[in-house]
Parts: structure tokens; C-alpha cells; sequence
């Protein structure tokens, strides 16, 4: 699978969520970004 896919694949999941209200807005900003890291997308430098 490609990256821009990935990608593409967690935001959708993060917009869902931030619509859906089923966690809080801050857990979600924090899990995109862990999500990009653990799939390889981002480095660890580049988290926050």
C-alpha cells in the first residue's frame, strides 16, 4: 500500500472520530500523528 493511501486512510479514521465525538479531540490529534510514525510515514523527529 502506498503512503499518500495510508495516509489518506488515517485521516479519514481521525475525521470520523472527531465527528463521531467517541474520544476526545486531543486523543485524536495525538493518535494521528503516532499512527504516521508507526506506519513509517514520519519519522520521529517530525511527530511534534
Amino acid at each position: 500500500m502506498s503512503q499518500i493511501v495510508i495516509t489518506l486512510i488515517i485521516l479519514a479514521v481521525a475525521i470520523v472520530l472527531f465527528v463521531s465525538d467517541k474520544l476526545p479531540m486531543g486523543l485524536v490529534a495525538f493518535m494521528v500523528p503516532v499512527a504516521l510514525y508507526f506506519t513509517g510515514i514520519i519519522e520521529a523527529d517530525d511527530i511534534f
